[in-house]
């Protein structure tokens, strides 16, 4: 059996971390921590002008047949009593190799999306979870990758869809 760190999804989900994390530092913040290989609350602590701010990076295309992406509804919670509970920000990061984008927002605006239905997902161990789905076009673009790392990416998922140019409408983010 593969430990934590050799899953393709914890592999995956590390370079798309990276990639989040260089990208926030390119635009002045501090990482403060980032931790790989081993599951945590939040992907990466930063601030920027005094002010911290979490971030959860998720490594994972939109859907295939909606302009949507989503999270489990557990996450979902934790992000949003991690932000009351510490007053802290929580912003989550979607690293989309198919829109070749990284987009996202803060969790607390993210609630107020009208969503699509909750749908079922395959969680850990093969057991459904509800997804919480959040409409792209609501989405802020925070920056566009590069056609090396959409290859990257495209090589460590299992999933079936590849990268095509989708005119998609994200407002620029502020993060």
């Amino acid at each position: 059996m593969s430990s934590f760190s050799e899953l393709e999804s914890t592999v995956l989900g590390d370079k798309g971390e990276e990639i989040a994390a260089k990208r926030l530092e390119k635009v002045g913040y501090t990482v403060a921590q980032f931790t790989r290989g081993i599951s945590h609350p939040v992907d990466i602590v930063a601030y920027k002008r005094n002010k911290i701010k979490f971030f959860e990076i998720k490594t994972k295309a939109r859907m295939e047949y909606y302009e949507a992406t989503g999270i489990d509804e557990a996450d979902h919670e934790l992000y949003t009593k991690l932000a009351d509970d510490y007053g802290v920000p929580v912003i989550i990061l979607f690293v989309d190799y198919l829109t070749g984008s990284i987009y996202g927002g803060n969790i607390k605006d993210m609630q107020q999306h009208k969503q699509l239905p909750r749908l079922k997902a395959s969680g850990k161990e093969g057991r459904k979870v509800d997804l919480i789905v959040y409409d792209l076009t609501r989405m802020k673009e925070f920056c566009k990758l590069t056609e090396e790392e959409i290859l990257e990416l495209e090589s460590l998922s299992n999933s079936n869809y590849k990268h095509v140019n989708i005119d998609n409408q994200h407002e620029e983010i502020d993060v």
